[in-house]
């Protein structure tokens, strides 16, 4: 892994200089990234070890549903076995997920809820080690104008980047797009949708269900829904149409 940061640490050094960037910056942006990529590699890393006694489970019993010719449970399993590998795995269960699956998928998810926490707290651990350091330069920039103003410039980025953990501050920080209608979810609990523009239809309001995993939303033509939210992911109320993708919020 030391080989791996390091080498993308002196990539990311080349492209920072490319960039024009303050050489006094350079060094900040550069242990950054390297840090950030190194907790990635852990994180897969812990999840795989986590789930690989589950994705066994799957790889055996996916084998068993296509022999027997059973689509859905086999597309159910294929589905299963991605989310597995990526740590997204939802807390509802499948509907197709054979039921001799269901104890494994318990100890998974178990596994995956006692690591995300030691994970997430690393990662806030990196990020605000990054704004410190920012601090301290910008406090050393007296009169370096351009310095300034690129500190700032990254501040701010650094602090967007932050992944928010609340269920009502992971839904006001991104735009949700699913097909061609992207939706915002306002901090006002206004419902705003963003394309197509003009909008197909208007947005009213929106609020979080008493326990956080549905978006009860109210349209302007009177219409409502409740939007499926688990783990940070929005799922529209009816299930063929799959999951919204998430970018975060820039203003239009």
């Amino acid at each position: 892994m030391k080989t791996i940061t390091a080498a993308l640490a002196l990539a990311f050094a080349t492209a920072l200089h490319a960039q024009d960037i303050s050489p006094e910056l350079v060094p900040l942006i550069t242990k950054h990234k390297a840090d950030l990529t190194a907790l990635d590699e852990q994180k897969a890393a812990a999840i795989a070890r986590v789930v690989q006694v589950y994705v066994a489970a799957l790889d055996a019993a996916e084998a068993k549903a296509t022999s027997a010719g059973n689509l859905k449970a086999t597309a159910a399993i294929a589905q299963e076995s991605n989310d597995a590998k990526s740590g997204s795995l939802r807390d509802a269960v499948p509907a197709e997920l054979p039921k001799s699956l269901h104890p494994a998928r318990k100890s998974c998810l178990d596994g995956i809820a006692r690591v995300t926490p030691d994970l997430a707290a690393a990662n806030d651990r990196i990020r605000a080690d990054y704004l410190r350091a920012l601090a301290t330069l910008q406090a050393r920039a007296g009169g370096n104008a351009a310095l300034t103003a690129q500190i700032a410039e990254e501040k701010g980025r650094a602090l967007s980047e932050i992944t928010p953990t609340a269920p009502a501050a992971i839904l006001t920080s991104y735009v949700w797009t699913l097909g061609y209608e992207t939706w915002e979810f306002a901090p006002s609990g206004k419902l705003i949708q963003r394309q197509p523009s003009p909008p197909a239809w208007s947005g009213k309001a929106w609020k979080l269900s008493a326990n956080r995993k549905t978006v009860e939303c109210v349209f302007g033509n009177g219409k409502t829904g409740a939007y499926l939210f688990e783990n940070g992911r929005l799922f529209h109320w009816d299930k063929t149409l799959g999951e919204f993708k998430r970018e975060p919020l820039r203003q239009p």
